[in-house]
Order: C-alpha cells, then sequence, then structure tokens
C-alpha cells in the first residue's frame, strides 16, 4: 500500500469519529455552566468574578477540558481503526483501563483532593483572600490531571513489565527510593506541613504498590 492510500485510510478513520467528537465537545459546552457552579461550590471557599467576561473564560475553559477528556476514546478508536491494533485483545484491555483510572483521577484529584488543598492554601495565606474563578477552577482541573496522571502508575508497571521493557523486580528493589520520591513530590504540591504530604502521599504510593500488584494479575 503506498503512502497516498495510507494517508486517505487515516482520513477515513478520523472521519468517521469526526461527528462524534464535534457532538461531545458540544455537550461539554452544554454542562460547562452548571458544572462550573458546581465545582464553584464544591471548592469550599469564596470565589469572585474579576472581570465582566471571566464567567464565560471559565465555562469555554471546563468545556474544552471535558471534550478533550471525552473525545480521547473516540481518537483512541479512530487510531486503533487506522493501525488494526484491536486483534491485541490484551493490549485493547490496557488501554481502556487506563482511561478508567483517568477519569476516576480527574474526579477524584478536581473535587475531593482539590479541595483539601484550597483549604490548606486558604489556612497559609496571608491577610484577606480574594481567589477569582477563573483561578479556582484552573487549579482544580490541574489537580484532577495530575492525579489522573499519577494513577497511571496502576497500568503502567504491568504494561511495562508485560511487554519485558521493564521487570516488576525493577521496582520492587527500588522502592525505598520510590517512596522518597513520592514525599518530594508531595512536598512541591502541598503547604509546608506534615500532615498535607503525608495525605498527597498515600494515595500515590498506593498507586504504585497496586501497580506492581496487578503484574500477578494481568
Amino acid at each position: 500500500m503506498t503512502a497516498g492510500q495510507h494517508f486517505v485510510e487515516m482520513q477515513n478513520s478520523f472521519r468517521r469519529v469526526l461527528c462524534p467528537i464535534l457532538f461531545t465537545f458540544f455537550f461539554s459546552l452544554f454542562v460547562a455552566y452548571p458544572l462550573t457552579s458546581f465545582f464553584a461550590d464544591f471548592s469550599g471557599v469564596t470565589v469572585h468574578t474579576l472581570s465582566p467576561y471571566e464567567t464565560f473564560e471559565t465555562v469555554i475553559l471546563l468545556a474544552v477540558f471535558l471534550g478533550i477528556l471525552f473525545s480521547i476514546p473516540l481518537l483512541t478508536y479512530a487510531l486503533y481503526d487506522f493501525f488494526g491494533s484491536f486483534s491485541n485483545i490484551r493490549l485493547s484491555v490496557y488501554i481502556g483501563f487506563g482511561y478508567l483510572l483517568s477519569l476516576l483521577g480527574v474526579g477524584f484529584g478536581s473535587t475531593y483532593l482539590a479541595y483539601f488543598l484550597l483549604m490548606m492554601l486558604q489556612q497559609y495565606s496571608i491577610g484577606s483572600v480574594t481567589w477569582g474563578l477563573y483561578s479556582v477552577l484552573k487549579f482544580m482541573i490541574y489537580m484532577g490531571v495530575a492525579t489522573a496522571l499519577v494513577m497511571q502508575i496502576l497500568i503502567l508497571i504491568p504494561t511495562l513489565n508485560r511487554f519485558k521493557l521493564v521487570n516488576v523486580s525493577f521496582f520492587k528493589k527500588r522502592r525505598k527510593y520510590v517512596i522518597l520520591s513520592i514525599f518530594v513530590l508531595s512536598a512541591f504540591l502541598t503547604p509546608p506541613d506534615v500532615l498535607s504530604q503525608v495525605v498527597i502521599s498515600i494515595p500515590f504510593y498506593i498507586c504504585f504498590e497496586g501497580g506492581i500488584l496487578l503484574t500477578k494479575i494481568l
């Protein structure tokens, strides 16, 4: 098959998911406003609209984020359809499980974890706290993305071990360095107190140990 034929085949694969992706972004724009209000209330802090267009800007930010998040399965399907990878059932299961972990990570990180960190940051703030709607929601989205990436450890370790890229014994032998790295990372993500660092480190470490445990199952 020539390069031109490959290009046409790729176009056809993505064309089949173009309408669903456009619908996903339209739906995200429709639900973004009530979700923005929900996140503002859930944050636990008093948020302020600091400019005439800040609410609109925040809704667009959330809509784009949701559109990308919900379009990932469609784009993955198009790539699989082009490369013919659905014949590899095990790889499909790994990617599907990884996406599920991403959704759980975004949900947990953008709500409960973000709420905890916002409370801690508010406690350590000096003077009157005035946070804008856009900055608070952006912080919650960042925490959701960060948690989703961390939760990929659960599937990353079994995947590397399955495809013989890294043996699971490599992680077991370096467990103490992993623990140290987790606490260092938590120190950057949290205010300077031991309690918040421990609370944030626990989910990270659970994901690491869970990834090692899953190597015996998958």
